[in-house]
């Protein structure tokens, strides 16, 4: 008898429509098996979606890592499904240690891919060094310099969601936004469609 595929989605919290689409294809494609939540707390909205939720520590304390294998061994998962960044650093660091002490499998890219994609100056690096059209950051020196056109396009360096960002069309908006951003990430801005890719 073959094994069941049970999949843990790491802080669930309030993907509901998430965890409702891994139930339906769970269904539609006959796998057998559990979608089993977690969150610090068990009233989260996301809770009732699975077939059964666990409380797992916070993403930066200690035991983390080890919580989530005794997790994976206790509810026999063949699957890790992390969702949000700030656990990505964490699982691709440990991702041979969750691996190798149980049965699961992290869906999750190398740590080289993931410290590339985390970081938006390692991701501007990367892409002009393979040839990819990319909006120029501007530096201090350029900006002491004067060597920039508007409009330009501000955010944090390491924000998420898009919060904090901002299109600077003039002197006092670029000096104004760069003191209220914490970590300013300065760059041309860029006219277009925009295309949201989640794989």
């Amino acid at each position: 008898m073959s094994r069941d595929t049970n999949i843990l989605i790491l802080n669930a919290y309030n993907r509901v429509e998430f965890i409702r689409e891994f139930q339906r294809a769970k269904l539609e494609l006959g796998i057998r098996g559990k979608i089993i939540t977690s969150d610090l707390r068990n009233d989260v909205p996301a809770s009732r979606e699975g077939d059964k939720h666990i409380n797992l520590k916070r993403i930066l304390d200690e035991g983390y890592v080890d919580d989530i294998i005794r997790a994976c061994t206790e509810e026999d998962i063949s699957l890790i499904i992390p969702t949000l960044d700030l656990e990505l650093d964490v699982l691709s660091e440990n991702k041979y240690k969750i691996e190798s002490n149980t049965q699961a499998k992290i869906m999750i890219s190398d740590e080289d891919v993931v410290k590339i994609c985390q970081n938006k100056f390692r991701t501007y690096d990367f892409l002009i060094e393979n040839g990819f059209k990319t909006p120029r950051i501007i530096t201090d020196e350029d900006i002491e310099k004067n060597d920039y056109k508007f409009p330009l396009y501000i955010k944090s360096s390491d924000g998420v969601g898009s919060s904090d960002n901002f299109k600077i069309n003039s002197e006092k908006e670029l000096n104004f936004f760069n003191e209220y951003i914490e970590k300013p990430l300065i760059q041309e801005f860029i006219e277009g469609d925009e295309y949201c890719v989640d794989i």
